[in-house]
This record gives C-alpha cells, sequence and structure tokens, in this order.
C-alpha cells in the first residue's frame, strides 16, 4: 500500500473492525486491537495536521518575506529564522507519520532469503535497535533543550532556543509511540515478518 493510500486511508471509520476475523472470537483481544488502532489513528491524524498547519504557516512566511522584500522593499528580518524552525518541526513530526506507515528506508534484500524464526529474529533485533535508537534520541533531545534553555534567539522575538530544539524529543517520542503502538497491530507485524 502506497504512503498516500495509506494517508487517504486515515479517514475511514474504525479501521481497527478488519483486525477481528485476524485474531478470532476473543472479545477482549479484539477491543485492545480496536483500541490501540484507535490511538495510533489519532496520533497520526493529529500530528498530520500540526504538520500541516505548520507548513500553511511557514509557506504564508515565506510569501510574506518575499512581498516584503521585493515589494514594498523593506525585508522581515525573522522570517527566514520562522520559516527554518518551521520547516524542522514539520520535518520531524512528519518523520512519526512516517514510521507509522512503514515509509521509511528498510533494507531487507538479506533478510527476505531467510525464513521462519531467523526472519523473527532479524525482525526483533531490528526493531530493538529501532526503539533503542529512538529512546536514546528523546533522552539526549531533553538533556539537550534543558542546556539551552536559557539562550534566545535575537532576530526571532526573543525565542528561547528550547522551543525549536524541542522537535527532537518531541518527534522521537512520538516515532516511538508510533513504532510500539506499531507492533501491537497484527496486520503491521505481518508486513514487516
Amino acid at each position: 500500500m502506497s504512503v498516500t493510500s495509506e494517508i487517504i486511508s486515515l479517514s475511514r471509520n474504525d479501521p481497527a473492525r478488519a483486525w477481528a476475523p485476524e485474531v478470532g472470537y476473543q472479545p477482549k483481544r479484539v477491543r485492545m486491537l480496536q483500541c490501540v488502532g484507535a490511538v495510533n489513528q489519532a496520533i497520526t491524524r493529529a500530528t498530520l495536521a500540526v504538520v500541516f498547519v505548520l507548513f500553511v504557516l511557514m509557506m504564508l512566511d515565506i510569501w510574506a518575506s518575499v512581498l516584503c522584500r521585493y515589494i514594498l522593499v523593506s525585508p522581515i528580518s525573522w522570517a527566514d529564522q520562522v520559516a527554518k524552525y518551521l520547516m524542522i518541526w514539520a520535518s520531524f513530526l512528519a518523520a512519526s507519520v512516517g514510521v507509522r506507515l512503514g515509509a521509511h528506508v528498510g533494507i531487507d534484500l538479506v533478510v527476505a532469503r531467510f525464513g521462519g524464526r531467523l526472519r523473527r529474529l532479524i525482525s526483533f533485533l531490528s526493531y530493538a535497535a529501532v526503539a533503542t535508537f529512538l529512546l536514546t534520541l528523546f533522552y539526549q533531545g531533553l538533556l539537550f533543550c534543558l542546556s539551552v534553555r536559557f539562550q534566545s534567539v535575537p532576530l526571532v522575538f526573543e525565542l528561547n532556543m528550547a522551543v525549536p530544539y524541542a522537535a527532537i524529543p518531541v518527534s522521537a517520542f512520538l516515532m516511538f509511540v508510533q513504532l510500539r503502538l506499531g507492533q501491537l497491530l497484527p496486520g503491521q507485524r505481518e508486513e514487516e515478518g
């Protein structure tokens, strides 16, 4: 399934119902999977909405900057910085949606030749490595935000530097949550293995 069709399918109501036949007649498990699917979908929708708003704001900022610079001949000094920070936040948040959709680069040329247990072991080790990386990125991002919390950008209304850098721990946390929720959903686990 392509990324575009996956994003479009997010607008359908309760895709978790499709998992019910797969797990058999276990009402508690079905309800749990529906809940996990609903949470996963809600996080993805909210993230996509925020990314959309950030891109619109970035577009308006750049448009205003060009208008002021070339038509009014009075450039906005902070427009480039704001556009840069909006782009950073939008791309980092969109990476979490990429984790949910499985849109990030993966090399499975060697893994595809293995079967059964070895493939599951390699998939588990890959998941563990990615999860460890994301948790480390979250922790180090928090430490970095704390270290720059007293610095500011004079060009952008004395913006605290922890605000742009907070994109790192926030997106790492969202990617970890999406990765973990994706592992709980049966359809996504089978696609990987």
